[in-house]
């Protein structure tokens, strides 16, 4: 094990045509961080291509640093630590598109802090990116639920992937890379949209906006990461607030490409809530997931219609909230 670390320590050593840097951006989940360092230091390296690693922590405070310093040893690659003060999703993800560029990345690939990757993500990611002609390549992300939940909850949650292996129309920050020439100043020079700060679909419109100017995204089902849910995640009033925001998304998106809304999208979605409404009370005699399934659809339905106005439920707002600085680990 030692000798394979000194080996592929000495990779950052040299010089490679192409360097894919790894963005992972946190705030305030130590305990699943850890999860997800301890994969990526496990995971293989492409031949013949550089790899670096970026950790934006969006603490001011910088808790996430003593998990950082406990794997950066462990890491095949080179590891920066960086904290990212103003607040946001889109803040955090566009400060770890300038250290990549800072870095010398040509690539650069993202995953989240509550996934866990499989060891062959990188390797699978950069075989479908590199045999492409694309702009990027994605992945899917398969839901882990605690050991505590409802199990009806598993329906509504179901791993499927969104993609097959062909040609895909967009990538997620959840599991994907991409090359820079999407965010390089002789590129397109894209960065995540500061309205979707709070609101998520930041990574959406950074992938439509690139598809809009003629990239090309791929899928690749080799390249698993696995979302762990927490207890407090796997409830009913999690799943009704994930579809009403994912419900205002698609108006929201519109508007943030100078489309506004017509009326026409509005009023469809408005019907779609009354008739939810008079047709929920009898869903109840066809079994609880026939009452949840239309209770979700009239939720998603009453998202997009005040997204139609501008609204949505905002899921990152910040709270700042005590945690262990350091998870499992003795580290000071």
């Amino acid at each position: 094990m030692g000798q394979k670390m000194e080996k592929e320590k000495a990779r950052g050593e040299r010089s490679f045509s192409n360097k894919i840097v790894i963005g992972l951006c946190t705030y305030y989940r130590n305990e699943l961080l850890d999860g997800a360092l301890e994969s990526l230091s496990r995971i293989d390296l492409p031949a013949d291509v550089g790899v670096e690693f970026v950790l934006v922590d969006n603490d001011p405070d910088g808790g996430a640093r003593p998990v950082f310093e406990y794997y950066a040893d462990a890491f095949p690659f080179k590891a920066h630590y960086f904290v990212e003060p103003n607040q946001g999703l889109v803040c955090a993800r566009n400060r770890v598109l300038e250290e990549a560029l800072k870095l010398g990345a040509t690539e650069i690939a993202f995953f989240d802090d509550d996934e866990i990757i499989v060891s062959k993500w990188l390797t699978a990611l950069w075989d479908i990116y590199s045999r492409s002609f694309v702009s990027g390549v994605g992945g899917p992300v398969y839901r882990l639920l605690p050991v505590k939940h409802d199990v009806l909850l598993e329906k509504f949650w179901q791993n499927l992937p969104r993609y097959t292996s062909v040609d895909a129309y967009l990538i997620s920050t959840n599991n994907c890379l991409f090359s820079t020439h999407l965010v390089s100043q002789d590129g397109f020079a894209l960065r995540f949209d500061p309205f979707f700060n709070q609101i998520g679909g930041e990574d959406g419109r950074f992938a439509l906006e690139a598809f809009t100017r003629g990239a090309a995204f791929n899928f690749t089902p080799e390249a698993i990461a696995v979302e762990r849910f927490t207890e407090q995640r796997a409830t009913f009033s999690y799943l009704l607030k994930r579809h009403f925001g994912g419900g205002s998304l698609i108006p929201l998106l519109m508007r943030s490409f100078g489309k506004a809304p017509h009326w026409k999208y509005a009023l469809p979605s408005m019907f779609s809530c009354m008739w939810r409404m008079v047709f929920i009370p009898v869903s109840i005699g066809f079994g609880r997931f026939q009452f949840w399934k239309n209770l979700v659809r009239l939720v998603a339905a009453a998202g997009t219609f005040v997204g139609c106005f501008g609204y949505s439920y905002r899921h990152y707002v910040p709270r700042k909230r005590p945690v262990p600085r350091c998870i499992s680990h003795d580290v000071t």
